[in-house]
């Protein structure tokens, strides 16, 4: 009489398939982690001032100026910002510049309908009227959340928490889009063209009100052009 089959366990499958749920379980963990850490960027306090005319949030005090147009849904913006933004805020703190950054809506037809650029933009004038010292880390935390072109974006509900986190409440000025006509406006009226082609980009710079083509931009630009003792002083 023949034995029954004995039915052997693959534990080289059962230990193969707990490690690919451990794996899981532990990649989830670094974005919960990577997610959270980014919500906690410093605040950086520097001094702000909204010109309610040309729409600039300037930093610094130097008699040379430095203009960006930015849009917040824009990649070259947030690589703009990586490269420059650092020396251009240290310029501006020394007084050797007056760096005016100004938040325009070029792009909200690539948003899926959401106008994101103009939300966000609306935030950044939000802190930039309730906090005017961390409105440069509110940019910075909108170029860390940067959405993907061709995505809704963030929703008002986090660009409100992003604010938060850096204590600043704008859940009513967000809510009821206090300064969406005002970037509309100045999207419309203030934007630079390209003297090339007379097309609108951003990121756009103006040094001393003068169009400055990104191709002729070092890495050391702005720092051997304004660079050493603050004027100031």
């Amino acid at each position: 009489m023949a034995k029954p089959a004995v039915k052997k366990t693959n534990w080289f499958a059962i230990w193969t398939s707990i490690g690919v749920v451990v794996a899981v379980v532990a990649i989830a963990v670094v974005v919960v982690f990577s997610n959270q850490a980014a919500n906690k960027l410093p605040a950086e306090n520097i001094p702000a001032a909204v010109d309610t005319e040309t729409g600039a949030v300037t930093i610094g005090n130097g008699e040379d100026t430095v203009s960006v147009f930015v849009d917040f849904m824009c990649p070259n913006c947030k690589n703009f910002e990586t490269n420059f933004g650092g020396d251009l805020r240290d310029l501006a703190k020394s007084d050797n510049i007056s760096l005016g950054i100004h938040a325009v809506s070029i792009l909200d037809n690539a948003s899926k309908g959401t106008k994101y650029s103009t939300r966000a933009a609306n935030a950044f004038y939000c802190v930039a009227e309730e906090k005017p010292e961390l409105t440069m880390s509110y940019m910075d935390a909108l170029f860390a959340k940067q959405p993907a072109e061709g995505t809704t974006g963030l929703s008002d509900e986090r660009l409100i928490e992003l604010a938060s986190g850096l204590g600043v409440d704008i859940k009513a000025c967000q809510t009821d889009q206090t300064f969406a006509d005002f970037v509309t406006k100045q999207t419309r009226n203030n934007m630079p063209r390209n003297p090339q082609d007379q097309g609108l980009y951003t990121p756009t710079v103006l040094i001393n009100d003068e169009y400055t083509q990104l191709s002729t931009l070092t890495p050391t630009f702005f720092t051997d052009m304004f660079g050493g003792a603050a004027k100031s002083e």
